[in-house]
């Protein structure tokens, strides 16, 4: 092949090169937040005073964030569906980050604030009078379970109050999570049932795999606790 012709093939190519190696040298960008989060309007409360919740969605199972804004920051692991929802939170600018991932904070989204409704005299916070938690299921030792998503532990519990008013609780892990809070209502002096509160997965798939913790309910705003339900697993063949 002729010398001009071989020189005429590569100007091409050369010029291609040139053209593509800025993309290769660019850096990468960091890694996109996994999840979102908004502020929402809430049911109004008993005084008829407007109310938000904090909803977040779409983060891995049990990742762990730090939620910060409205009047503190707080430690907190999602659910195994990814979500995690906060109920009657104060009214502000809230950031959520994972302290697990490389990832930027996410200011979470929120609705207008509305202007407070003429107070309801006779709403107030109950008073609670006790606070009980309990393990659901077997203690001790159980047969391996090799499926994914292991044994899931659960939880229940009861708050017992000597009046009518709302109450908020949250349920506390050995794990870290802290839950968000969630609300009771008493029409009079009485007690409810807590919803229960399952546990991830725990892997128990050959002997002797162990699994201990613990799970308790907090009344927020206050010092009230239950006493803590604990759960101590073994597996046997």
């Amino acid at each position: 092949m002729a010398r001009h012709h071989r020189l005429a093939l590569l100007a091409p190519l050369a010029a291609a090169a040139c053209v593509l190696a800025p993309a290769f040298a660019a850096p990468q960008a960091a890694a996109a937040p996994a999840g979102t989060c908004a502020l929402v309007k809430g049911e109004p409360g008993p005084d008829k005073k407007p109310t938000y919740d904090l909803k977040l969605s779409g983060f891995d199972k049990g990742a762990r964030l730090t939620i910060s804004g409205g009047t503190s920051s707080q430690n907190v692991r999602v659910a195994s569906n990814g979500k995690y929802v906060d109920e009657n939170v104060t009214y502000g600018t809230y950031t959520v980050k994972e302290r697990n991932r490389n990832t930027p904070p996410v200011t979470c989204s929120k609705v207008p604030e509305e202007p407070a409704g003429q107070a309801d005299p006779q709403a107030k916070t109950a008073d609670v009078t006790s606070v009980t938690a309990q393990y659901l299921g077997k203690q001790g030792d159980i047969g391996c379970i090799i499926f994914p998503d292991g044994v899931v532990p659960g939880f229940a519990g009861t708050i017992s109050t000597s009046g009518p008013g709302t109450v908020k609780y949250r349920w506390t892990r050995s794990d870290g999570l802290v839950s968000g809070a969630a609300t009771l209502t008493f029409t009079a002096a009485g007690t409810q049932n807590v919803p229960k509160m399952s546990w991830d997965g725990v892997a128990l798939k050959k002997a002797p795999d162990k699994f201990s913790g613990w799970a308790q309910i907090t009344i927020v705003g206050e010092d009230a606790k239950s006493n803590r339900a604990d759960v101590s697993l073994t597996c046997v063949d």
